[in-house]
């Protein structure tokens, strides 16, 4: 995210792919104008979902949240609210983006929170590993801050940061990229707090501290190069775990904002005994593959990249391939995976099907089996199909750049698709979303029916599926169906 503010500059870059900052449409002076001061502080509608209102930090009620966030460093610093005021274990808090503000009554001054500790505290561990891939802290009940704080921060430093037996080239890297991010900044201690972990998550390595948390990226990304450091949005995750009371993660205009700040709404976590549940987790990316064709389909197609398998919370099975087709004639095939156990016996099948891939496409498809079983070891990918004949369907259809927005629980792709044909087609269209290492996490589905010839029209890509690992899209007509 990019803000032109009077004060400063910021650039904000969420924690994973599939969480897109909101760029907001609003009214005619919220577009032109989308901050603006308001009595004892400042409202801003850059977070506010589209809804043209927003969120007030103000020192109304002598809670000087306004003048605390400018003395740690205003949106370039901890980003912009999130949230109004809320109450939680006695203390006033407000939450940005990055950060969670505490009033300090006793010595009236703004803390930053230690957001993670606090999440740490009522179970969130797991939640924050599965869902943010936000490691566990370490152990540091060694530690003796009362009669040794210096010593304490330097133990926390070595124990992250510097090199440690076993560690490959690249983690030892990656330490001294975070590193220097980390400590960047001179007040590094009250805007973070103390490094408490470091983890390797597949394309990134992640280190976590009291009140924030850091990304190396070891491949590059979209949003990052290879070597980059980016930021975890803090204040985002708490209010995503339900820290934050709705009343107050609503926005508001600027009037409604100021006049809350008097009265914030109470707040609790969920009990530590119900925390979130985890989203289906991937096997292994990449399960060794057997192969074996029915027909003379096989010759036809290439696997392009690992085959997926994602073992739902009721232990049925979600297999994702990526396909292409090498022939110069269109191709149509069922798909069965066959998932064995490591003495190679079957205990379990996945189907699909793949219709009209034309010459030189490339086509994710899901197969979905009917019966839960346990964790396979190995798969086997089954083809029996037929080709189709010679066309060009790839030239007649042809889809837009697709754009991604998450919209509640919903992951969305959007974008255009085109008949240059001359007759019309129903289209079923599927969204892959893959890891780093080209590997399908979940696929967003939508229809586009009757598609006339010269026709463009817009289509929409929805699925609910957690993609924990997903760091790309791709868009590919599925079926085309004449007419």
């Amino acid at each position: 995210m990019h803000k032109r503010y009077t004060r400063a500059t910021s650039v904000f870059v969420l924690l994973f792919i599939l969480w897109p900052t909101s760029a907001l449409a609003v009214q005619a002076q919220a577009v032109a104008d989308p901050d603006t001061a308001i009595e004892n502080g400042w409202y801003y509608t850059q977070t506010g979902e589209d809804t043209g209102r927003g969120f007030a930090i103000t020192d109304n009620g002598g809670i000087a949240f306004w003048t605390g966030f400018q003395q740690l460093g205003g949106v370039a610093e901890l980003g912009y609210p999130v949230s109004g005021r809320f109450l939680l274990d006695g203390f006033v808090y407000q939450a940005t983006q990055k950060v969670l503000l505490q009033w300090d009554a006793a010595n009236g001054t703004v803390n930053v929170a230690n957001t993670f500790d606090i999440l740490s505290a009522a179970n969130y561990d797991d939640w924050l590993v599965v869902f943010r891939q936000i490691p566990k802290s370490f152990d540091w009940s060694a530690d003796d801050p009362v009669n040794d704080w210096p010593g304490t921060v330097q133990n926390h430093l070595d124990g992250i940061f510097a090199a440690q037996p076993g560690d490959t080239p690249e983690m030892v890297a990656a330490r001294a990229a975070l590193q220097e991010r980390f400590l960047s900044n001179p007040n590094w201690l009250v805007l973070s707090g103390l490094p408490l972990s470091i983890q390797e998550f597949g394309p990134m390595v992640v280190m976590r501290a009291q009140r924030a948390a850091l990304q190396y990226w070891k491949v590059s990304m979209p949003w990052a190069n290879a070597g980059d450091v980016t930021a975890v949005l803090g204040g985002d995750i708490a209010k995503e775990a339900g820290l934050i009371p709705a009343s107050a993660a609503q926005p508001m205009d600027a009037a409604t904002a100021a006049r809350d700040a008097v009265a914030p709404p109470s707040a609790a976590l969920p009990p530590a005994a119900n925390p979130p549940a985890p989203p289906p987790q991937p096997v292994a990316p990449g399960l060794p593959v057997t192969r074996i064709a029915t027909g003379d389909t096989a010759d036809q197609l290439t696997i392009v990249g690992p085959v997926n398998v994602i073992v739902s919370p009721h232990g049925n099975l979600r297999a994702y391939v990526r396909l292409q087709n090498t022939a110069n004639v269109s191709v149509s095939t069922a798909i069965d995976v066959l998932a064995l156990a490591e003495d190679g016996s079957a205990i379990g099948l996945a189907s699909g099907a793949v219709s009209n891939l034309p010459p030189g496409s490339t086509r994710a498809v899901r197969l979905i089996s009917s019966d839960p079983f346990a964790q396979p070891a190995s798969v086997e990918l089954r083809f029996s199909g037929t080709l189709v004949g010679s066309n060009n369907l790839e030239h007649i259809i042809s889809l837009s750049p697709a754009q991604y927005t998450r919209e509640g629980a919903l992951h969305v792709l959007r974008g255009s698709v085109t008949n240059s044909g001359s007759r019309p087609y129903s289209l079923d269209l599927g969204g892959a979303f893959l890891d780093a290492g080209g590997a399908v996490t979940g696929m967003a589905t939508g229809l586009v029916s009757n598609l006339l010839p010269g026709e463009t029209r817009e289509y929409t890509l929805t699925t609910d599926e957690d993609l924990p690992v997903g760091v790309s899209h791709t868009v590919a007509t599925n079926v085309i169906v004449p007419r």
